[in-house]
């Protein structure tokens, strides 16, 4: 399958998952507010599952192709799956609600949520949640799309083999629905009641979170899609 046509499918699955979450909302929005938007919906689990599929991904990556790895490389994809496994465990509170344990009363007071995870933390200075905004940016579509523009880098330096470019055709999907985020809270004031607002608007954060979790396990899909298909023409990388 060529790449264009994978970004495509890729592509439609976002537009499937954004057509029907809106469905459900304009047409069937008690079932929505039951099954779809909140804590432990839908919503929230497949962000789990996604940023859990996509370390298991990195890891994949890096047990099947790690005798010719550059040693950048293979530290950059390890960071990688780490980092996805924080992002699952935090989604879900590392499964406080699950396995029911208790928040510990030190969290507890700085956690604005009073959740066991660190992403609701209240800081001084920098919020978790902009330590990801920062990888979106710089892993996501910044840096792919510099390796994308020196279009030789892929095959002849190691960057390319990290930073592919096909990753920032799945951010950019997910970075336009946080870009339209603000503008659409703004819209629906005084057209909903102020109840649905808010909860639409959480909605929306929680959405924004979920297409950026499956921008991640399809980045690394067509990276490992990537890896594989150099497999055929070895070299150290």
């Amino acid at each position: 399958m060529q790449k264009s046509t994978l970004l495509a499918l890729i592509y439609a699955l976002f537009l499937l998952l954004l057509c029907t979450d809106l469905a459900l909302f304009t047409f069937a929005r008690e079932w929505h507010v039951r099954f779809i938007a909140g804590e432990d919906r839908a919503t929230e689990w497949l962000t789990f599952t996604f940023f859990l599929g996509a370390a298991l991904a990195g890891v994949r990556i890096v047990r099947k192709h790690s005798a010719r790895m550059d040693r950048r490389v293979l530290c950059i994809l390890l960071g990688l799956s780490v980092f996805y496994l924080v992002c699952a465990g935090e989604e879900i509170s590392w499964g406080q609600r699950v396995f029911g344990f208790a928040t510990p009363e030190a969290i507890v007071e700085r956690n604005q949520q009073q959740e066991f995870n660190i992403h609701n933390l209240k800081l001084p200075v920098l919020h978790p949640r902009d330590i990801f905004g920062l990888y979106v940016y710089l892993y996501g579509i910044a840096l792919p799309l510099l390796i994308g523009w020196r279009s030789r880098a892929r095959s002849q330096n190691w960057q390319g083999w990290v930073f592919h470019p096909g990753i920032a055709g799945c951010f950019l999907f997910a970075e336009g629905v946080n870009a339209v985020r603000d503008p659409l809270c703004q819209f629906l004031t005084g057209r909903i009641e102020p109840a649905l607002q808010t909860a639409a608007c959480n909605h929306i954060e929680e959405s924004v979170e979920m297409y950026w979790a499956l921008a991640a396990v399809c980045g690394t899909l067509l990276l490992h899609r990537f890896w594989r298909e150099s497999a055929r023409r070895p070299r150290r990388l």
